[in-house]
């Protein structure tokens, strides 16, 4: 029994002894690794933050490259309370002052704020809307407004406010004109709640356009071992490795198709143009199993002879392979320009070309019904 006591005391000192070394060196390690470094793209919106879906648009449907960055990243918004300082306005001067404003700094939606100021019977008062972020960076903040106020019951209307925070010194000042112009320096700034920016690395994915044919799984998956650092912010593109991926694709499908003439084809045999009488094969891959509608409608306005008409719609079942190709259509005597093939959400297009020999056809009927009138006539 004294054994199996010594050698549980032993066993628990050499536990004590691995917990102790992973608590006091594990973090560090962790620390420097890659681990949960964000990943940003462009959008209309400005630089944003990817969420999951957009990183699988981009991963199956858009040529790419990525970058890692190490740049000044603001808070996610501005609110600022500061008192104190001087004011000056109509020959008045104001040490009483108090300026409160919040604003957002990583979208456009409208911020407001507010300014008061009094010295003895005088009284000034100001609200105003935030129309623009002149500058945001790690030492201060600058942004455009215009605004209302009243000076000693006189209404006062104040085109351009220009506000600024000196984010090292936490002192804020402002500045209007308008009726009659004020400038306000030196508030000291009681309360501060974000507003503040930071250093942080950070993965850059610069979208270089759509690619005329999607990526596979096989070949999203060897992107994902080039870059794991995907893996460590979306733990959910690990499905991708697995059986039935496509049930984990958001928004539709990351598959893509593509027309041939007359018979299937891969994607190198694409069409674009055809000629009366010949066939529209649509083809496509990377599909998620399940019903299609399908249709084929001409341009709008002048872009074809069946402007917004669709000649010909249908359905499709595909199969587990995601694979599938079909005899969609043949051209019509009475098509021409531009037609739009659509797939689900998907879609190519191609041209309806008239034939030359139709022309050369016509031309000769018309030269000798020309040539036969001249003789008659002669």
């Amino acid at each position: 029994m004294d054994r199996k006591i010594k050698l549980f005391f032993k066993l628990s000192f050499v536990s004590g002894i691995i917990i102790l070394f992973i608590l006091l060196f594990a973090p560090n390690a962790i620390a420097g690794s890659d681990f949960n470094v964000p990943i940003y793209i462009q959008t209309s919106a400005g630089v944003e933050k990817a969420n999951y879906d957009d990183l699988v648009e981009i991963l199956f449907n858009h040529d790419f490259s990525i970058e890692k960055r190490g740049e000044v990243v603001s808070d996610e918004s501005c609110s600022l309370n500061a008192e104190g300082g001087n004011l000056e306005i109509d020959g008045k001067s104001f040490d009483k002052n108090y300026l409160s404003f919040y604003i957002p700094l990583k979208n456009s939606a409208p911020g407001e704020g507010s300014l008061t100021a009094q010295k003895n019977r005088d009284r000034f008062s100001l609200s105003f809307d935030i129309e623009e972020i002149l500058e945001t960076n790690s030492e201060r903040l600058i942004f455009r407004a215009s605004g209302k106020g009243i000076l000693n019951q006189k209404e006062l209307i104040f085109d351009e406010i220009i506000v600024s925070f000196d984010k090292i010194d936490n002192i804020a000042g402002i500045i209007g004109t308008g009726d009659k112009d004020f400038e306000a320096s030196g508030l000291k700034a009681s309360s501060v709640k974000g507003c503040l920016s930071a250093d942080h690395d950070f993965y850059f994915l610069i979208d270089n356009g759509e690619l005329g044919k999607g990526r596979s799984s096989e070949e999203v998956v060897k992107i994902l071992k080039d870059y794991p650092e995907f893996m460590d912010i979306y733990w959910n593109l690990e499905k991708i490795h697995k059986p039935y991926w496509w049930i984990h694709i958001p928004n539709g499908n990351p598959g893509s198709i593509w027309t041939t003439k007359n018979d299937c084809g891969d994607y190198g045999q694409d069409v674009n143009q055809y000629s009366i009488g010949e066939y529209v094969y649509v083809n496509g891959e990377n599909f998620k199993p399940g019903d299609y509608d399908w249709a084929i409608t001409g341009k709008p306005g002048q872009a074809s002879c069946d402007p917004d008409t669709a000649v010909a719609i249908g359905s499709l079942t595909v199969d587990n392979s995601g694979a599938f190709c079909f005899n969609a259509y043949q051209i019509q005597q009475d098509d021409c320009k531009e037609y739009k093939v659509e797939f689900s959400n998907k879609n190519d297009n191609y041209m309806v070309v008239p034939e030359f020999n139709t022309f050369i056809g016509i031309l000769t009927l018309a030269g000798a019904a020309g040539i036969f009138f001249f003789v008659r006539k002669r």
